[in-house]
């Protein structure tokens, strides 16, 4: 989706952020309004954050949308000019993503594990990303948290799956900040990734049992027990 249209995961998030945002203050339940609500939000964060280096991006993102989809140009502008005043024209709001990267390019996420003579597991690395889709996946409940308390939990889940120190001396020492202050952040996010991962898991047993039934279907096709003589 990001490379589709050039947006950066940033104005991805930022766009999702907005949308969440307005949903939950409007209450909005129809699929048709939250779908107008979020062409008109990704549209503001591509402009806000990928303007510059992504004008094409924008062009192909609203093409897409008009003429032989559902809204005309006019609608399109519409819909983005009522999301930035439902937001009272602020953009400079920060994600969990946010503080995340600030993480990822002070090079404290990894470089913690090379200090203490160990080697960089760059599970974590994806693993982080893995997780903040869950959380953004499973609907606008990750608002009512702190965006640094859930980059907290997010980042000690994902050591924690990775069979690492779950909280980092470090970052007690640089953000004089201790597990316990993230307590809610972390159950919250460590219950959204069991039921996803079980979710896949119950997605890849059914896959796999249908499979095999497919395949033994076409062995006892090919030994001919389908055949009129033998039905």
């Amino acid at each position: 989706y990001t490379q589709k249209f050039k947006m950066s995961i940033t104005s991805l998030y930022l766009a999702v952020y907005i949308m969440d945002m307005i949903i939950l203050k409007d209450k909005v339940i129809s699929q048709h309004k939250i779908e107008q609500i979020a062409i008109g939000a990704e549209i503001i964060s591509m402009k806000y954050l990928d303007l510059y280096m992504n004008i094409a991006g924008i062009k192909q993102f609203q093409l897409s949308f008009e003429g032989a989809s559902f809204y005309s140009c006019e609608q399109i502008r519409k819909f983005e000019i009522s999301c930035i005043k439902k937001v009272s024209y602020k953009l400079n709001y920060v994600t969990f993503l946010n503080v995340i990267q600030f993480f990822l390019m002070n090079g404290i996420i990894l470089s913690t594990d090379i200090l203490n003579n160990s080697k960089p597991n760059m599970s974590i690395y994806f693993l982080i990303y893995q997780i903040s889709d869950m959380i953004i996946e499973n609907g606008i409940d990750y608002i009512q948290y702190d965006p640094f308390l859930l980059s907290c939990a997010i980042l000690s889940l994902s050591r924690q799956v990775s069979k690492f120190d779950k909280w980092p001396n470090v970052f007690v020492q640089l953000y004089h900040i201790s597990e316990e202050e993230f307590e809610n952040e972390f159950s919250f996010v460590n219950e959204i990734y069991i039921k996803k991962t079980q979710m896949k898991v119950k997605i890849k047993i059914t896959r796999n049992a249908s499979c095999n039934i497919s395949n033994n279907l076409n062995k006892l096709k090919n030994k001919g027990f389908f055949n009129s003589n033998n039905c």
